[in-house]
Parts: structure tokens; sequence; C-alpha cells
């Protein structure tokens, strides 16, 4: 009868210890689930970027498609204006209109650019192509220049049978025009690997994921891409995609989006190495660094199952102890 009270509570014990580990995993997974964010697609314009390596006296066509995803009509404006990128490592981008006081007003981007001005409107789901182009001049520097055509979607009312509808918020996306200039002077890509290294040293649980900044020492706009390849003892465990990013003269620019979902058992240190190159291949940046895996969930079902054992190999010790006095009393 001891005995079948022993194992009774080793049972709940078991039960409820498997019920908060299934429980725990399923609450993890809704809270992953309700970090996606939800995107307003009611108005969109694509491309988001042309990137044109230029000549003196080049001239280039682009398109730009808007389209109105509302169910009422807008109006759209067009604007052009400047853009930097800042120096602060995270590529924040500083737009405006340049005054007279501007070092190179005479190669002003804005100058290059040329696209009707005239506001549009669009009826519900429709689309129009907005045609641009740019005109280089025969003077500018080599270097690198940078401008947007912004698409600013203004408040528009429109009478129903009903009641007067109101989009009383304004929204402005931009086109990025980025132009690496050949001009006279000499062309110089240079960049080298300012920082790559694990945001943490230990990872319990995913994403692992990098500090990763690029520097490009040069006078010209490069793009450049490339893989970091996940080893475990020497074994390749991951390779990581970087797409193209484009990397802009005297500036370092943070890359974020590598990151490794590491499995269940991948438990251990790693070595992460790091292989860029630009698109013409006269830039190679190379580098390696170090970190170690730990997952907390193989961690909690080792504690657990270890409790476990530990409760079941207890219960039997007690349960043989009071077997045994039970025999030595009948005797």
């Amino acid at each position: 009868m001891q005995r079948l009270l022993t194992e009774t509570k080793v049972g709940k014990v078991m039960f409820l210890v498997f019920s908060f580990l299934f429980l725990f995993g399923i609450g993890n997974a809704k809270a992953q689930q309700s970090e996606i964010q939800k995107i307003d697609n009611t108005f969109q314009i694509s491309p988001l970027r042309y990137d044109w390596v230029v000549d003196l006296n080049d001239e280039r066509q682009g398109v730009v498609f808007v389209k109105n995803n509302a169910n009422v009509p807008i109006n759209i404006e067009t604007e052009i204006q400047d853009f930097s990128v800042n120096q602060d490592l995270q590529n924040n981008t500083r737009f405006f209109v340049p005054n007279e006081n501007h070092p190179l007003k005479a190669y002003d981007v804005i100058n290059w650019i040329s696209v009707d001005k005239e506001p549009f409107r669009l009826e519900p789901g429709e689309a129009k192509a907005v045609n641009f182009s740019a005109k280089i001049p025969m003077t500018a520097p080599t270097g690198g220049y940078y401008g947007v055509i912004f698409f600013t979607k203004k408040p528009i009312e429109e009478e129903t049978s009903n009641a007067p509808v109101q989009l009383n918020v304004t929204t402005r996306l931009g086109i990025l025009l980025t132009f690496g200039v050949k001009g006279k002077e000499p062309i110089n890509e240079k960049g080298n690997l300012a920082m790559f290294s694990p945001t943490k040293k230990v990872f319990i649980d995913n994403p692992v994921s990098f500090n990763t900044q690029l520097a490009n020492t040069g006078n010209f706009p490069f793009k450049i891409s490339g893989t970091v390849d996940i080893f475990k003892f020497g074994k390749h465990m991951a390779t990581l995609d970087m797409i193209p990013h484009l990397l802009y003269p005297d500036r370092v620019r943070s890359i974020e989006d590598l990151n490794w979902d590491f499995s269940l058992l991948d438990i251990g240190k790693y070595e992460a190495k790091i292989n860029l190159t630009s698109e013409d291949g006269s830039v190679i940046i190379a580098g390696s660094t170090t970190f170690f895996v730990i997952p907390w969930k193989l961690v909690a079902i080792v504690f657990f199952s270890l409790l476990i054992l530990w409760i079941i190999f207890s219960a039997g010790r007690m349960s043989g102890k009071n077997n045994s006095k039970n025999n030595n009393e009948k005797k």
C-alpha cells in the first residue's frame, strides 16, 4: 500500500513537470507570434531605390510604380530632396533641400533629377507609373551623390451616400537614388571590417546575432555581399547569406540582418567566419569570431530529468526502507 502511494506521488510530479514544460513552450511560441508587426499597405511604391554607377554627362531613366491600396481615392504629390548618411554607425539618413551655403551646391542631385511634380489622383486600387530622368553634369568630381524622390499621400475628403470620409493621415514614401560618379579624379575603392563580434558571448536562446560594422575608407560607393559561415570544432554547421549592402564613402555601416537560429541540441563553442566581396571584386573583407551556445530549453530538460530521476530514486529508497521495516516488524 505504501509503495502504491509513493508511485502515485511520483506520477503526479512527473505529470506536473512535463505539463509545465509543454505549456511554457506553447506560451513562448504565442509570444513570438505576437511580435509580428502589422504593416499598413494602403499606399505603396516600388522599387525603393536605384543604385547607378555613371560617367560624366551620362543620362539615366527610371520609373516608380505608385499604387493606392485604400478603398478611397488619394492625392499624390512629388518632391525631390538630397539625402546624406550620418556617421553614427546606425545608417541614419538626413533628407534636406540644400541652401546657398551647401558646399557642393553646384553638383547638387536635385539639379540632376527631373520628374513631373504635378499632383495626381489615384482611385481605389489604381496604380500609376511615374517616369523620371537624371542627367550627370560634365564637371562633377569623382564620388558618391544621393537624392530621393518623395511621394506624399495628401488628405482628401470624399462625399459618400452616407457621410463624408476623411483620410487625415499624411504618408510620405521615398525612392532613394545613389550615383557613383566616375569623374576626372582616380577612383579609390577600399574597405575594411571595423567590427565583427557576437552581441553576447553565450547564447541561451535564439537567435545568435553579431555586431557587424563595415567601413568604406575610399572615395567611391560600392556594394558588398557575401556569407558568414558557422563552424563547430571545424565542422561546417550553417551559412548566413548577406544580401548586397551599399557602403558610402568615409562611412561605417552596421549590418543587422546576420542571425542564426540554432536547434535544441546545438550546444558548445562555435566559430563564425565572415567573407565579403564587392561587386567588381576589388574589395575583399574577411574576419572571424567565437561564441558559445547553451540552449536553456536543453538545460531545463536535463535539470528536470535529473530531478525526476532523483525523486524516483529517493522514493524507491524510501519504499525499500519501509518494506524492510515492515518485514522486520512481522518477524
